[in-house]
């Protein structure tokens, strides 16, 4: 097996990947520069995409669902994105081999601190009606 892994390679499997050394793997294909062999199956060197990058591409990868959404809906999904804006530091830190997980986790973060600030304000109402 090529020690860098192609975009639309289907021989690896995604659970696979926990199981090979990654001091070896490159990222996936789309988010590098340059993924080179060196000696024997070794990998000698990879530049990869800042995160910001990385997330742009993601951005586009997805335009074509995005197309095909309802004006409203299209909407929302550049939010989602914007949400993940929030959190570039995170996925630079991160360094993740699929940065769609940490992209996705940016949203699911961003979603939970607006659901624990409404929890709070629905609890703060509920209080004050019980009050009166």
């Amino acid at each position: 097996m090529d020690s860098c892994l192609r975009r639309n390679d289907m021989s690896v499997q995604p659970w696979a990947l926990f199981l090979m050394d990654t001091s070896h793997a490159c990222v996936p294909k789309r988010y590098t520069l340059a993924c080179r062999q060196g000696h024997g199956s070794h990998v000698m060197g990879r530049t990869v995409l800042p995160f910001s990058q990385v997330l742009e591409q993601e951005v586009q990868e997805w335009r074509k669902f995005r197309r095909g959404l309802r004006r409203e809906d299209q909407q929302f999904l550049d939010r989602l994105f914007e949400e993940a804006r929030l959190h570039v530091q995170a996925g630079v830190y991160a360094s993740r081999p699929w940065p769609f997980e940490t992209i996705l986790l940016s949203i699911l973060l961003e979603h939970e601190k607006a659901l624990v600030e409404l929890r709070s304000k629905l609890k703060a109402i509920e209080e004050k009606e019980q009050k009166r």
